[in-house]
């Protein structure tokens, strides 16, 4: 099994919060930190952890990441969120460990007009930065049903990316789609189908990779929850020859 490098690490769970939900939207408990373990021949390995903090409302505030081997640990990347008065999130930013400081990764702000209308997104990879201008798009009942990202060339907004939202009866996303712009038309590259259980839980999410003119399994998250709606446990799987193999689980530790 290939070593996640930590640059795939530190995006892990960008990549979790963005794609699969936040997971303290409605549950009661507030988890105080995750154990991110990969399954090796010989068992689970512990691989990373991610300490959150609060403020005095429940807003989640800081994500604090460290890579862990055996007995050492070493710092990974941290996420600052920062609220408004109305506990809207304004802010997202994110600094990885890098040559004993914290180096900016990217940032997210967000404008409100009684609720999300657009976002700005500054990033800086292989040395060079990218700014994204991300607009939301809703329906008549004020459900989200698209983000489109556009990118800033010389001042110019070119389109970049969407997500696309399809919803159940009771409201629930059960269908995300992330278009990519190329060859100057929306194209298909990622989907996603989500599962949920009678109380309205999220219990599962399928990804798929637009592969060969097809759609291909790539991972399945399964989530277990309590009876509260808490998130407790996170299992991902791929396919494998005609199984799927378990090869990654995240553990939600609250403290009383």
């Amino acid at each position: 099994m290939k070593v996640l490098s930590n640059y795939m690490l530190a995006n892990l769970i960008f990549f979790m919060t963005s794609c699969l939900g936040k997971q303290e939207a409605t549950v009661q408990q507030k988890p105080t930190s995750q154990m991110w373990e990969l399954k090796k021949e010989d068992g689970w390995k512990v691989i990373k952890k991610v300490s959150f903090k609060y403020d005095e409302k429940g807003n989640r505030i800081e994500e604090l990441s460290k890579s862990i081997d055996g007995d050492s640990e070493s710092l990974l990347d941290r996420t600052i969120r920062i609220y408004d008065q109305n506990n809207n999130e304004v802010s997202f930013s994110r600094e990885v460990w890098k040559d004993s400081t914290w180096s900016f990764a990217f940032d997210k702000n967000y404008l409100y007009e009684d609720k999300i209308i657009a976002r700005r997104d500054s990033m800086v990879r292989g040395g060079s930065s990218s700014v994204f201008f991300v607009d939301y798009v809703y329906d008549k009942d004020d459900l989200l049903i698209s983000e489109v990202s556009k990118r800033d060339m010389e001042g110019v907004k070119m389109n970049n990316s969407k997500v696309i939202y399809h919803y159940d009866k009771d409201g629930n996303p059960v269908i995300k789609e992330f278009p990519i712009w190329q060859n100057n038309q929306w194209g298909k590259s990622r989907k996603m189908i989500l599962t949920y259980d009678s109380n309205g839980n999220h219990i599962q999410t399928i990804r798929y990779n637009w592969t060969d003119s097809m759609w291909v399994e790539s991972i399945i998250y399964d989530l277990k929850v309590d009876i509260d709606g808490n998130r407790l446990e996170e299992l991902w799987k791929r396919p494998d020859a005609d199984s799927l193999k378990t090869y990654m689980r995240i553990t939600y530790v609250f403290e009383n």
